[in-house]
């Protein structure tokens, strides 16, 4: 025997069938694969009571009781519109409805007229909550059950209200009528449990199906992120060299001309290297967070001089801040004098770099400072202030966020990406510290970076164990 979930394909598949779409208003083909398939057994369920419907009313007219066989006729119609609900309108609800108001119907003139609730008839009481519940949902089911519940007790309890039932009509001695009667029930009883069963490898075949598709995702998502991340890795070589090159010839140049008094080209060899350092920034942003994204950017702490860091950090951004006219100071709190960090110095320095470039950006012939003071817990206070345009309330909500400018409008007069301040948050906390920021229009702004005189060596294999964990490893 072959394993179950190839064969509920094929339990399924004459459901979706061309011939039995034909059954169901075309809206119910666009439906969910569950609401299709329910439409579909509705309108087999009433054509199944349109045909035993004149079956049954037959033998009702042959023994001459025509009041029942005119019932039965009604269940006919009943379950023709079963059908034709489904075929015209495209109502699951309505069409369920009068299914199960057919059974409701025939079980309450069977029982009538067979000698109440001892008689055959009577069972189809609780069939008729399970069929509305399968098809029309719990709720219809949970009011067919009150209804059917309520009839039977009330056929029950009537003897005991002077109700007198009348003679067992001929058709219960009637052998055609009895096999009728029987093989409907079995049938329709069976038919609920495998529509209901149907139903369930329906619901399994669509979990096996999007789980396989969900891992196919993956697997895409897991290369297509491992292709980027080897390409990304590339590029942060391919980009660099080349930019580095052309600012260090554009520094030569500016040094060349200086010397040999070409006053006149100073200017124009000043913009290629003031626009190179600008692209390199930009290119260093977008990699350092693609990194992040992949998992592949890792702290490598080591010991490093606060002071030296700081003053190789001035020659990189003094001429950054001097091309709005700014002016540059920075000051060491004498308490740190000759303070030694434990930290990513590489990443200390971006954090850095990205502020003061932040504040240049916004700030205009003013003034931008860096303050580094010594906080409580053994924790260094980095503080980056300018003068600038500032920034209200609102805008502060959003300034951590990527691709998040303060003006982006197509006019905007400040360049950059918005990936700056991202970067000094994650960055800040990769190095398990703080930022904060206090700024008001007009007021400038004023950035804290506050960071552990030592990086603890135990969250440092965290983090790294992090990174190397946050992709999954492609199935071959």
């Amino acid at each position: 025997m072959g394993p179950r979930k190839n064969a509920s394909p094929r339990s399924l598949s004459w459901l979706e069938s061309s011939r039995l779409s034909k059954f169901v208003h075309p809206s119910m083909l666009e439906q969910p694969t569950l609401d299709r398939l329910r439409a579909k057994m509705l309108a087999i369920f009433g054509i199944v009571l349109t045909t035993v419907g004149p079956l049954v009313a037959s033998g009702y007219f042959r023994k001459g009781e025509l009041a029942y066989g005119v019932a039965f006729l009604l269940c006919t119609v009943l379950g023709l519109g079963t059908f034709l609900s489904i075929r015209l309108i495209g109502s699951t609800r309505l069409s369920s409805h009068l299914g199960s108001l057919a059974l409701w119907l025939a079980s309450v003139t069977g029982t009538y007229a067979l000698g109440g609730t001892s008689s055959i008839a009577a069972r189809w009481f609780a069939v008729i909550p399970v069929l509305a519940a399968v098809f029309g949902g719990g709720k219809l089911g949970i009011r067919w059950f009150v209804i059917s519940w309520l009839t039977f007790a009330a056929l029950t309890f009537a003897p005991h209200f002077g109700v007198v039932f009348p003679e067992h009509s001929a058709v219960a001695d009637d052998q055609i009528h009895q096999v009728v009667t029987m093989t409907t029930f079995m049938v329709i009883v069976l038919g609920l449990f495998g529509i209901s069963e149907m139903l369930r490898i329906s619901l399994v075949r669509e979990r096996e199906e999007t789980q396989a598709k969900l891992q196919d995702a993956l697997h895409g998502a897991v290369a297509a992120g491992q292709a980027k991340d080897r390409f990304m890795a590339m590029m942060s070589h391919e980009l660099r060299t080349p930019l580095n090159a052309i600012i260090g010839f554009a520094e030569l140049l500016v040094e060349e001309m200086e010397e040999d008094g070409h006053e006149a080209y100073i200017d124009d060899a000043e913009s290629i290297r003031s626009a190179g350092r600008h692209l390199l920034a930009l290119i260093s942003d977008i990699l350092a967070t693609t990194m992040f994204d992949s998992g592949r950017l890792q702290l490598r702490p080591e010991t490093v001089d606060l002071e030296a860091l700081i003053k190789e950090l001035e020659p990189t951004v003094r001429p950054m801040i001097q091309e709005r006219d700014n002016r540059y100071t920075y000051s060491i709190d004498p308490a740190l004098a000759g303070a030694t960090l434990y930290t990513d110095p590489s990443k200390l320095r971006q954090i850095l770099f990205n502020l003061l470039g932040n504040a240049a950006k916004f700030t205009e012939e003013g003034k931008i400072t860096l303050r580094i003071e010594p906080r409580e817990e053994d924790r260094i206070c980095f503080e980056v202030a300018d003068t600038g345009i500032g920034m209200d309330t609102e805008a502060q909500k959003h300034v951590w966020g990527e691709f998040v400018q303060l003006d982006d409008s197509s006019t905007r007069q400040h360049g950059g990406i918005g990936l700056g301040l991202a970067l000094v948050e994650r960055l800040t906390t990769m190095l398990m510290g703080q930022v904060s920021l206090e700024s008001a229009p007009g007021e400038g702004s004023t950035f804290r970076i506050i960071l552990p005189r030592e990086l603890d060596r135990n969250v440092e294999l965290l983090l790294a164990s992090r990174s190397s964990a946050q992709l999954p490893t492609a199935r071959p």
